[in-house]
């Protein structure tokens, strides 16, 4: 089924489709977007993790949006392969190019794996900045040629909580 909607200055489309002839429904479904305004779409404070509805369907949903916003900083060219199955949401990956609103900052790849499977909730995953210019990481240094000099970040993450702002603040 193809649906199309607004919601604030974010437009979202795609195809969703959902068979419920086995136990577990099951989902496939691309999500396209111009623009998201992720503050938009979000709601103010701490959100518990919806661990029922997680662990209630599965499916995989692909994401391609051309530029989000995430508050300070921007994201362009955001694809994200996703899959959930028992409880288990896993991107795959998910790639794009940072900046703000002067410029870039860099490439981004990485996986996500968030696991509602046990009592309490957990996340984990990794992170590749590839690119990164020196002068927007170390702003209180000064470069020759900025332009020439760029780094590559690898982070890995992981966390427990069984709510959005408990994952973030934990995360190590």
């Amino acid at each position: 089924n193809d649906f199309q909607s607004r919601f604030g200055t974010s437009d979202l489309s795609g195809t969703l489709e959902v068979a419920t002839e086995k136990n577990t429904p099951q989902f496939t479904g691309i999500l396209n977007a111009e623009h998201v305004n992720f503050r938009e779409l979000s709601t103010p404070g701490d959100t518990p993790i919806p661990t029922e509805v997680l662990g209630a369907v599965n499916g995989n949903l692909k994401m391609i949006f051309h530029q989000a916003n995430i508050g300070e900083f921007q994201l362009e060219g955001l694809i994200v392969d996703a899959k959930l199955h028992a409880g288990l949401f896993t991107v795959k990956d998910v790639q794009g190019t940072l900046f703000d609103q002067k410029s870039s900052y860099g490439n981004f790849q990485g996986t996500l794996d968030l696991d509602t499977t046990k009592p309490i909730p957990s996340v984990s995953g990794q992170m590749t900045l590839r690119d990164i210019r020196y002068e927007n990481v170390f702003s209180d240094v000064r470069f020759v040629n900025p332009k020439d000099h760029v780094i590559n970040l690898n982070a890995k993450f992981s966390s427990v909580g069984a709510t959005v702002d408990t994952l973030l603040a934990q995360s190590t």
